[in-house]
């Protein structure tokens, strides 16, 4: 269905580059928006850099992006970090959800 959301993991650069291009097109016009740092968003995410190096976080931690489309559009985008030196530390099971981007509609917060 056309009307349909479906989520799924960022696996090609391509994806990632769709998760990170979503906020251009939702916040486009919004005088009050100030668009994010690709190279820092990239590192927040443990994505590799330009010289094929991710963040030193990333040595104890993991972090796994989504992106929600309807119709091929992405239409939203989430991201889980995981912090396995906190969790063993703290005795947790623990996520960080982050980024979460979507258009208007609470459908897409809660395929999120």
């Amino acid at each position: 269905m056309k009307d349909e959301i479906t989520v799924r993991p960022t696996v090609s650069r391509a994806d990632q580059q769709r998760f990170q291009r979503l906020p251009w097109s939702i916040y486009a016009g919004d005088p009050n928006w100030v668009p994010p740092l690709i190279a820092q968003e990239r590192a927040l995410l443990g994505w590799k850099d330009w010289a094929g190096k991710r963040h030193a976080f990333y040595a104890h931690a993991e972090a796994i992006t989504f992106i929600a489309e309807r119709g091929g559009i992405v239409v939203g985008r989430i991201a889980a970090l995981v912090n396995h030196v906190h969790n063993e530390k703290y005795r947790a099971r623990l996520a960080l959800c982050v980024l979460l981007v979507h258009s208007r509609g609470g459908a897409r917060a809660r395929a999120l």
